[in-house]
């Protein structure tokens, strides 16, 4: 047992002995990786529905919307998949698990060129024949015919399709829940201010990637060809990949000493052991000359459940191992904390497009339409210019005067920015049901009629933009806080976790906007029309800030009882929550209940 706890004093110090070139080269290099990962993702996502809905697929539009989100929930919630393979399987770790999901994701990615490619060869007259299925219905509806209501199961192509989604899903999302904590691992050793730095430019890189295909492949698919729209992103994937294979000589790698949930087992089955074992000695106690007396063990209760898994707890655990398990708790509650976030955050993708659709969208007269789903590159443009500004004047300005935005400060003031665009988003949606009830006029984007009021787009920017603010300090504080939180063991799985959380926020907006069916919308049969006389989507943008209000009143809770301001200020080598004073307390108390 004395070697068991001369493990739990010994810190040990990591080094790196790569030089300078191999340095710089791995951290640039996870970065164009990245930015080229995302471009291809985002080509995919952006006009996926489109894609399904034009001939010859000719998918209704609820089914192609759900199709989407389907892609989307795929890819967040298989993050925590990948997570817990690279930090449960030894022999894999991140970049085992990266190299596996560019193989899932190339996989799944081949289908949309040969479909495309199927479709051009065709002229659109029947659906390819890779799918083997001719689609039920043409996609033509007259006048005095409603909308057939087709499950999803039964589109054309439905069962190809699902597989490459699938495949891109699985591959995005374990690739998400790896890359910027493996890309982190390659600068962690310089520091906090180095981790910061890193997130900052990795989040910016992610916004290029993503306004990449949001504009130029997004055109290139919607007047060019999809084939071609689908071809150039597939190569940047593969260049992607063998970019990353290019690096295994310069990158700095980290393997878990034993199974993440191995551990979290054995601190949780330790601590009910030892607590028992503490239970039955309690029991025990003898009484001599009327006088109680008791095990020094049992003289004390530990200050948590899982304490009782220490060493000095009459445990078998090491300090760090608890604490590790501990950590993880802490953070667990943070990211439930921001699921509100996400929900707020993932209206661009929803409801800030049902709503475009509903406003004009011809701008300087008639000469040019703005597509509906284009001022999300409001936000990417924030973004791209937001967060080199942070990181070169803003950041560098405050240090030289002594100050510093805590994560908790950022994470604050990014949901605050996501309230404010809530209560932005729900005012210009009263006014432009104000005037669609007075004057309106119809118009019709890709063979759907949609009644609209004589209000631009342009309106739009704003909300766009505050959600681009929102992320430059939130989106970028919550990987960086989860990475430098997480314990070495479980980085990938709370990666995961993190984005999972996010899913979590975009299925609970699916939810509530049928929860506020007949209020936000008519119904199914008129999917999507927010301009009735009884509808409200003003009152569920106007929700949406309350809720993110209550959850930033929550998470400065959770954060003041988890004590995650000392986060950034802690010693090298201290978890969360703790202080060096009581690491050392821990680690003589440990030593003598062990000579005891």
């Amino acid at each position: 047992m004395i070697a068991n706890e001369r493990t739990a004093l010994i810190q040990r110090i990591e080094t790196d002995g790569r030089n300078k070139f191999k340095k710089h080269t791995s951290y640039v290099l996870i970065l164009v990786v990245q930015l080229l990962e995302r471009c291809a993702f985002y080509s995919i996502v952006g006009n996926f529905a489109l894609f399904l809905t034009i001939k010859p697929f000719n998918w209704t539009s609820y089914n192609a919307v759900g199709a989407s989100f389907l892609l989307l929930g795929i890819a967040y919630l298989s993050s925590l998949i990948g997570g817990w393979m690279a930090d449960s399987c030894q022999f894999l770790g991140k970049y085992g698990t990266i190299l596996i999901s560019y193989l899932f994701y190339m996989a799944g990615f081949v289908f949309f060129p040969i479909l495309s490619a199927e479709m051009e060869k065709q002229d659109q007259a029947h659906v390819p024949d890779v799918c083997y299925f001719e689609p039920s219905w043409d996609g033509v509806v007259s006048s005095n015919q409603s909308l057939p209501f087709i499950p999803i199961g039964e589109e054309p192509c439905a069962s190809i399709l699902f597989v490459a989604i699938s495949l891109i899903g699985l591959g995005s999302g374990a690739f998400k829940a790896n890359i910027s904590p493996f890309g982190a691992d390659q600068v962690m050793l310089r520091g906090n201010e180095a981790l910061r730095v890193f997130f900052n430019w990795f989040y910016w890189s992610v916004n290029i990637g993503a306004f990449l295909a949001l504009s130029v492949f997004a055109y290139i698919q919607q007047n060019i060809s999809f084939y071609n729209g689908y071809l150039i992103p597939a190569i940047l994937l593969s260049v992607s990949f063998s970019l990353f294979g290019i690096g295994t000589i310069c990158f700095r790698y980290h393997r878990n000493e034993q199974s993440a949930m191995k551990g979290i087992v054995k601190v949780v089955n330790e601590a009910i052991r030892s607590k028992k074992r503490a239970v039955g000695e309690r029991q025990s106690t003898v009484t001599f000359d009327n006088v109680q007396t008791t095990s020094i063990e049992s003289q004390n209760t530990p200050p948590s459940f899982l304490d009782w898994a220490k060493i000095r707890w009459n445990g078998s655990c090491r300090e760090d191992e608890v604490d590790d398990v501990k950590a993880l708790v802490k953070v667990v509650l943070v990211c439930l904390t921001l699921i509100p976030y996400w929900l707020v955050y993932f209206q661009m993708e929803t409801t800030f497009l049902m709503q475009a659709l509903h406003m004009k969208l011809d701008v300087f007269g008639a000469t040019f339409r703005v597509p509906a789903a284009s001022l999300t590159l409001f936000d990417n443009f924030v973004l791209i210019l937001l967060i080199p500004i942070l990181d070169r004047l803003v950041y560098p300005w405050l240090r030289g005067r002594g100050h510093s935005l805590s994560i908790v400060f950022r994470l604050c003031l990014g949901m605050t920015f996501s309230a404010v665009s809530m209560v932005v988003a729900g005012v210009v949606e009263s006014r432009r049901l104000s005037l669609v009830s007075g004057t309106n006029f119809t118009q019709n984007i890709s063979g759907t009629t949609y009644v609209a009021a004589d209000m631009t787009i342009l309106y739009q920017i704003p909300q766009y933009s505050l959600i681009g603010f929102s992320e430059a300090f939130a989106g970028v504080a919550g990987i960086e806080f989860v990475y430098i939180a997480a314990p070495r063991s479980m980085q990938g799985l709370l990666m995961g976790l993190y984005w999972c959380s996010s899913g979590i926020g975009s299925f609970l907006g699916t939810g509530l906007i049928y929860a506020f069916e007949g209020i936000v919308q008519t119904k199914l049969g008129h999917f999507g029309d927010v301009t009735c006389d009884n509808c409200h989507l003003d009152y569920y943008f106007y929700v949406l800030a309350v809720i993110q209000v209550i959850g930033i009143a929550i998470f400065l809770t959770v954060s003041r009882r988890l004590r995650l301001s000392e986060l950034e200020n802690r010693p090298k080598g201290l978890r969360l929550g703790e202080t060096r004073t009581t690491q050392n307390n821990e680690r003589k108390e440990a030593v003598v209940s062990r000579m005891e």
